[in-house]
Order: structure tokens, then C-alpha cells, then sequence
């Protein structure tokens, strides 16, 4: 075993309450703001959603967080949804509490079973395996989905240390004593997230994708606090990112919600960022 690693049987996420969870995100830098009891985030300039950002907030509470804005967004309580204007299109793994191996889809199962014999899902319980390689994991996952602007190791390696201030899990894939890839979650509540999955191109044939999520559920499960596990917005422009999260029991969920969003910046977003609006209304 690596040192500073805990073995996933042993793991159990902390779920933080929602003070908590502002807290230790205000203490890493993010604009947190505080208003008739809720949190705000400021993600993006100007763009403010809850902190935690499935809270499902009474509609009361559910105004703008601040004066300067242009857009602002939140899930809506079961009682307000009858008040909704969107929803939040969202990968949403809702009872966690038979979620094991018997109850996978059958290609998991063959998948899971693949990666066992050829990967150790291990936690991290301190950076210094990512700061040695987890660069290089994430430069191979950013070339492989294309994107044009890849961070500056120097802003890597101050993201993962924010990711421990703000008590995030971190789950990594291991073989032969190399990262092969790592998951970044945390659950505030009875909600846990899957924030990030990276993966390096070498290791999609030992199915650690599979394996990864797998693991964090259970350790959401062993909680005896966590009820749903949300994989992030749909992005339905990626087939088979949807197919996956639909195999793993990640259903697409429309959540209703409150969203304002500046009438030309709408206008924008619904002709130049389709997929964003979608992402960020539910509509289009």
C-alpha cells in the first residue's frame, strides 16, 4: 500500500452541513455571501448559485444574493415547485441505499469485475500522489476531450490543495505503484457529488472509470447519512459520457428551479453556448 492512502473499505465520506461546507470554500477564496440564511457561491463572475448547489431552497429565501448580477440560480424546495421557471438537468443517482454490485447494469458488473483484477481504488488521504503525477493524468484526459486551454501546473497544483482545504474525497485509481487516475467528490447533507473524474488514456482499457464510481457510492453508502449522489449537469452533447452515466444508475433528472439570467446574455448563451443554456436552464 502507498503510504498517505486509506483502503476503500475503510473509507467513509463526511458529509458537511451546509455552514460548514461555506466555511472551509470561503476559507480557500471562493465569494461565499450569506443571505436570509442561505449560501451563495459566486462560481463565475457575476453568476451566483447555492453554495450547495442541490439544497432544494423555499422559494422565500430563493432571491438574488446580491446587487451586482447576471444570472443567479437555485433548486427549488417540493413545496415551491409549482413556482418554477427551469430546472437543473442533473445525473441523479437517487437511492443509494441498494446500490451494489447485484443491482449494476450488466456491462458494469463485467467492467467492475475487469478492473478489480488490474486496478486498487485506494483514498488519498494527503496530495503528495497527485503533486508527483496527477498533472500528467489530467493533461492526458484534457488532450483526449479536446479542450483548448490547459491549466498551468503551478494553478494544478494550488486546485488540489484548495480541493483538501474545502475537505474534498479523493479516490485514485493504482497500478503497479502509478496513478492511473482519481475522482474528486464531496457530500454536503444527505447530497454527495461527483465533482471530477480524470483519467489517463492508458488506463480506459482497465475500466478504473467504472471502478472509481463504484467505489465512491459505497462510501457514500457506509455514511448512513447520504441519500442521492449527483454526477454533475447532463452534457448531452457528449453521447457516450450519457450513456455511461446512465449505466452506472445516473438517471437524467430535471430538478425545478428559480433562474434569472440577463435578457442579452440569454440571448447569447441560447445561440452561441446552446448546451450551457440548457445547462443552466433546462430549456433549449
Amino acid at each position: 500500500m502507498i503510504k498517505q492512502t486509506r483502503p476503500i473499505s475503510e473509507s467513509i465520506i463526511h458529509s458537511q452541513s451546509e455552514s460548514e461546507f461555506a466555511h472551509y470554500r470561503r476559507e480557500a477564496g471562493d465569494k461565499i455571501i450569506k443571505r436570509k440564511g442561505q449560501f451563495w457561491v459566486e462560481s463565475h463572475f457575476g453568476f451566483y448559485q447555492a453554495a450547495n448547489w442541490l439544497v432544494r431552497m423555499p422559494l422565500a429565501q430563493a432571491v438574488p444574493p446580491a446587487v451586482f448580477y447576471w444570472a443567479y440560480r437555485t433548486s427549488l424546495a417540493q413545496t415551491d415547485v409549482a413556482a418554477a421557471n427551469g430546472t437543473m438537468p442533473v445525473n441523479l443517482l437517487q437511492d443509494i441505499s441498494r446500490y451494489d454490485y447485484e443491482h449494476l447494469h450488466s456491462s458494469c458488473r463485467y467492467d467492475l469485475r475487469k478492473s478489480r483484477k488490474l486496478v486498487t481504488i485506494v483514498e488519498l488521504t494527503r496530495p503528495d500522489l497527485l503533486y508527483a503525477e496527477g498533472y500528467e493524468v489530467m493533461r492526458s484526459a484534457w488532450s483526449r476531450w479536446g479542450n483548448s486551454f490547459m491549466p498551468t501546473k503551478a494553478a494544478y497544483l494550488n486546485d488540489i490543495a484548495r480541493a483538501y482545504k474545502t475537505r474534498r474525497m479523493i479516490l485514485a485509481g493504482i497500478a503497479d505503484g502509478k496513478l492511473l487516475g482519481y475522482l474528486v467528490g464531496y457530500a454536503v447533507g444527505s447530497t454527495a457529488y461527483i465533482e471530477f473524474i480524470f483519467l489517463a488514456t492508458e488506463s480506459l482499457s482497465t475500466q478504473i472509470g467504472t471502478a472509481l464510481v463504484f467505489d465512491f457510492i459505497q462510501t457514500c453508502r457506509q455514511s448512513g447519512v447520504i441519500r442521492e449522489v449527483s454526477y454533475g449537469l447532463c452534457d448531452r452533447e457528449d453521447p457516450a459520457e450519457v450513456a455511461f452515466k446512465e449505466r452506472m444508475g445516473f438517471l437524467l433528472v430535471q430538478i425545478p428551479s428559480i433562474v434569472y439570467i440577463n435578457p442579452v446574455m440569454a440571448e447569447m448563451l441560447r445561440w452561441f453556448k446552446p448546451h450551457v443554456f440548457y445547462r443552466l436552464t433546462g430549456r433549449g
